[in-house]
């Protein structure tokens, strides 16, 4: 099943991420967490990452933000264009004013990111009160009917209960009604569904397609899980060792997979109606980050390699209409 792709006109970009660089300093060197990365998104769109652990996903929605972790962690050269405005330049007042408010996002574990001593309402409301003002009344309110939006039963009650006295779940759901407290434009969803069994995961999923829907909120949904993006995504940008390798539409990438480590993802995975006595393995282990090398850092691992592939990384080329990939096999011409 694929997502329809909404309608938009050409100047309806929501956001534009340019040649984003973050690295962390370590005393082994200089770790390049996110290398170059490229994204787009228009308004309304769910737009998927997805990758193995390690490749960058993380840190590229906490990049957007501004929250990479310091002081170790930094954010090198790129543009982050939020409705025409370069987040990369703004000072942290000004982007306090604009986490939560225009741009909110759903941790990986919510009870981490949710505080043990607090009643979820409470900090469900602590945005509201901040950015819009709200009184404690008016916050409480507002939490008791996204609490409802987000289908937690017995709101009214629930609003009372610790993170901890909640099945993970509902904590999860706490999150988005928190990431929407504010009405932002968009949410980067970081793997909402980890840890989660499958028929909490299925329902997760269907509320976000739902709240794409009914308020228009744009998503990044993180994830490993090409089911899930292939589920919820109109776009999807597949990473690797920090970088975009491979860009496209969600269907044209599930039905024509060009990058080698697109491939190998797909064909680990199983498909119904088709019969496999094993699933194929990508073989090799994710490089060590502070060793990747001038080439492409998939060579080691792919069946496609020539020598050339580990002397210079390919560039990142437009094989047809919105399709990218980043592989010498289609750029030999360059």
């Amino acid at each position: 099943m694929y997502v329809e792709k909404p309608q938009h006109n050409e100047n309806d970009t929501l956001l534009c991420v340019r040649n984003l660089k973050t690295h962390i300093r370590s005393d082994a060197g200089e770790i390049r967490v996110v290398d170059g990365v490229d994204l787009q998104m228009k308004r309304g769109e769910t737009v998927g990452i997805v990758g193995e652990s390690g490749c960058g996903k993380s840190m590229t929605g906490l990049s957007i933000l501004r929250l990479v972790p310091g002081p170790h962690g930094r954010i090198v050269s790129g543009e982050i264009l939020f409705n025409g405005q370069d987040l990369a330049s703004l000072d942290e007042k000004e982007m306090v004013r604009l986490r939560g408010n225009e741009i909110a996002m759903v941790f990986q574990d919510p009870m981490t990111s949710l505080d043990p001593l607090f009643a979820v309402g409470d900090q469900i409301g602590e945005s509201m009160r901040f950015h819009q003002k709200l009184s404690r009344k008016e916050a409480r309110n507002r939490a008791i009917e996204l609490l409802k939006l987000v289908g937690v039963p017995s709101p009214e009650l629930r609003i009372k209960d610790r993170p901890d006295q909640l099945s993970g779940g509902l904590r999860q759901r706490v999150m988005l009604a928190s990431a929407l407290s504010c009405k932002p434009s968009l949410v980067i969803a970081d793997e909402p569904t980890t840890a989660l069994d499958v028929t909490i995961q299925a329902q997760i999923l269907e509320l976000i397609k739902q709240l794409r829907e009914e308020t228009g909120t744009s998503f990044i949904l993180i994830s490993h899980d090409l089911g899930v993006i292939a589920e919820n995504c109109q776009h999807v940008s597949v990473m690797y060792a920090g970088k975009i390798v491979e860009s496209a539409d969600v269907r044209e990438l599930f039905d024509n997979p060009l990058h080698p480590y697109t491939t190998g993802l797909m064909e680990s995975i199983p498909r119904i109606g088709v019969r496999k006595d094993r699933l194929e393995a990508i073989p090799g282990i994710v490089p060590n980050p502070l060793d990747l090398g001038e080439g492409c850092a998939f060579s080691p691992r792919c069946s496609c390699s020539e020598e050339h592939c580990e002397q210079k990384a390919p560039p990142l080329v437009e094989v047809c209409p919105g399709h990218e990939v980043r592989c010498w096999k289609y750029c030999n011409h360059l």
